[in-house]
C-alpha cells in the first residue's frame, strides 16, 4: 500500500527531473538507485577529494542542500539532504558502512543522451528513513494509482 507517499511518474528513458536550490541547476535525467552508494550529481559549489577519492565530495563541514524533484505528471516534492568530507566519512567507517550524507560528483560538461552531468543519482543514501516504491514497466497497477513505470516516496522526511 502506498499511503501518503506520492507517485512520480517518468518519461520514455526513465527519468524524472531534480532541481538543485543551491544552483538552481535542472537534472533532466535523474533517477531512484539503491545500487549507488552515495548521492552523484554534478554540483560546481562542492569540491571534490583529492585522489584518489576524486569523485567523491570533500566539503569543509557538513553542507544542508535541497532539491525539488518533479516528476513527468508533475507532481513535486522538495529533498533536505546534506553532503559531507568524505575522506573523513570513509575514514571513519568501516567498508561496508552505508552513509546517509556521502555523496559525489557524476563529472562536468554537457549533458549526452541523459548520462552524464544531466543526472542526479538518487543513491542508497535516499532510502534512508524513507519508504520507496516502484512500479516495472507493463505490469497491471491499481486503477487509483498511475500506469507503469513510476517511482513513489513518502513525502516530508527531513534529514536529521
Amino acid at each position: 500500500m502506498l499511503g501518503n507517499a506520492s507517485v512520480f511518474t517518468v518519461d520514455q528513458n526513465d527519468h524524472f527531473i531534480t532541481s538543485l536550490a543551491d544552483t538552481g541547476q535542472s537534472l533532466t535525467a535523474s533517477f531512484i538507485d539503491s545500487g549507488s552508494n552515495r548521492l552523484i550529481f554534478s554540483d560546481g559549489n562542492l569540491p571534490t577529494c583529492p585522489s584518489p577519492e576524486s569523485d567523491f565530495y570533500c566539503p569543509a563541514a557538513l553542507t544542508p542542500m535541497a532539491a525539488v524533484n518533479t516528476g513527468a505528471n508533475s507532481q513535486q516534492s522538495t529533498i533536505d539532504f546534506s553532503v559531507d568530507n568524505a575522506q573523513t566519512l570513509l575514514a571513519n567507517s568501516s567498508t561496508d558502512a552505508a552513509i546517509s550524507t556521502l555523496a559525489g560528483s557524476n563529472g562536468a560538461g554537457a549533458c549526452s543522451g541523459g548520462e552524464g552531468a544531466c543526472s542526479f543519482d538518487w543513491g542508497l543514501p535516499f532510502f534512508f528513513g524513507r519508504g520507496v516504491f516502484t512500479s516495472i514497466r507493463g505490469q497491471t497497477v491499481p486503477a487509483d494509482i498511475p500506469a507503469a513505470p513510476w517511482w513513489a516516496y513518502t513525502i516530508g522526511f527531513s534529514k536529521q
